[in-house]
Parts: structure tokens; sequence; C-alpha cells
């Protein structure tokens, strides 16, 4: 049996030239690198330095087992930008199986992750005590490899995983905070565009708008759930980013209501 310890883990951006492409992977074979999932291998430990050189354009992410359950160590102001402990999580799903992949781009609004492939994503990786404590507010690894799971969906994980290039992880923290800064921007705009729709929309004709309004409803509270979890655990703040959403929300509910008790008056 093939000791795991004495392996790294590798990702990278896969080239858009089909040749390049498989130029790389012929590669990583030679250096008897094994394809795990799409652009992500399995890295025999004496062939780390000649698998860095040979995505070493390509953003290459490399990572390997950690016996210890790292905290992140996140601080803008002093410049500090270590992930801690992750975990990898990949999945398959075909084109044909709308359903499913619905369903999995939903669980992973709940999920403070990182793409780092196609259907390839690194979670942050907390020990157990800490996983209870966010357990009803963001869905963590644990909880997304259980969905995938019940969902039929071909996943796997890997877990205790530490990255060590790049030693500084600053790109991925601004990847993680960017994206969830442009999910609360997109839905301010979306609750102002439904302020002003509840605004023109005649009393009688309301009832039509109600359900949009419990959808953005549950989309704040998943929204609010990461960005709670980004504030504690990783120390970044996107609380200022989802305030205008926030009120917008309050400012749709208040219109709708006093519009709908309006015209029942």
């Amino acid at each position: 049996m093939q000791n795991l310890q004495h392996h790294y883990y590798l990702s990278y951006k896969p080239p858009e030239e089909e040749a390049e492409r498989a130029t790389i992977e012929k590669k990583l074979v030679s250096l008897r690198c094994t394809k795990l999932h799409y652009s992500f291998w399995r890295v025999p430990q004496n062939e780390v330095r000649k698998v860095f050189e040979t995505v070493r354009e390509n953003h290459p992410l490399i990572l390997k087992r950690s016996r210890e359950i790292i905290a992140p160590q996140i601080s803008f102001d002093k410049g500090i930008f270590d992930l801690g402990s992750v975990a990898i999580i990949a999945y398959t799903l075909s084109k044909k199986e709308m359903g499913k992949r619905v369903a999995v781009q939903r669980a992973l609004r709940k999920t403070p992750r990182i793409r780092i492939g196609q259907s390839l994503y690194l979670i942050p990786y907390l020990k157990a005590a800490k996983l209870e404590m966010y357990k009803k507010k963001v869905m963590l690894q644990d909880d997304l490899f259980d969905f995938l799971r019940k969902k039929r969906v071909d996943a796997h994980r890997l877990t205790h995983l530490k990255i060590v290039y790049p030693s500084s992880h600053k790109e991925l923290v601004k990847s993680m905070a960017d994206l969830e800064a442009i999910i609360c921007q997109k839905l301010a705009l979306s609750l102002k565009k439904l302020a002003a729709e509840i605004t023109k929309t005649p009393a009688e004709e309301l009832l039509k708008l109600k359900k949009i309004l419990s959808a953005y409803n549950v989309m704040y509270r998943t929204v609010n759930g990461v960005v709670f979890f980004l504030n504690e655990i990783m120390n970044i703040d996107l609380r200022n980013n989802l305030k205008k959403a926030y009120n917008y929300l309050i400012l749709c509910k208040k219109r709708y209501y006093a519009k709908l008790t309006y015209s029942t008056v």
C-alpha cells in the first residue's frame, strides 16, 4: 500500500491550447504522477521539484498532508495570508444532470470555498469543535461531501492538507473575498430592483412578488452565514459589503407589507 504521507498534491491552471495541455499531462505521467481529477494530481515526493518546473507558468498550487489541524492566520494590515489546514473536494457531473447541477451550485453558495479548478474546490478545514459551532450557518467540507453523496454525485475529498506553494496565500484569500464581495453586490442590486418593482406594482398584483421576496430573503441568510464565517474564522470582513443588501431587503419588506396592508384596509 502506498504511503500517502510521502506524496504531494498538485493543482494548476491548464493551458487553453489542447496540445500544450497534452504535453504537460504526458510529462507529469513520466514523473510517476497520478491524475486524480482534471488538473489535480498526486505527486511522488522525490519528483516535486521537476513537477513544479513543468507547471511553473500555470499557476501551480502544491499541497501536502499535515498531521495537525492548523488554524488560518490572515491579517491584511500585517500582510499575513496563511489559510492553514484545508480540504479539497472534487466532483463530476455530466451536462445532462441539470437538476443535480443546480442543487450542487446552491450548496456551494452556502460553502466558504475557493475554486481552484473544474469542479474542484478548496475549503477551510477546522477542528471538530469549530465545525460544530458553524454547522447551522454554513456548509463546510463534511456537510458538502455528505450532501454530494446523498445526491449520488461522484465526489472525492482530501483532508488534513497544507499548502506548501505558494508560501503566501494572498491571491487565494483575495479570490475568496472577491467572490463573496461580488455576490453581495449582485444581491444588493437585485433587491434594489425589486424595491422599485414593488413600488410600481398595483396592490392587487402584489402577491406575484411574494415568492421573489421570499427567495431573496433565503439568499440573504445564505450569504450572511458565509460572510459571518469569513469574518470570524478567516479575518475577512465583508460586513459592509453585505450591509447594502440588508438595507434593500428591509426596504423591500417595508414597501411590500405597507402596500399590502393599505390595500386590505
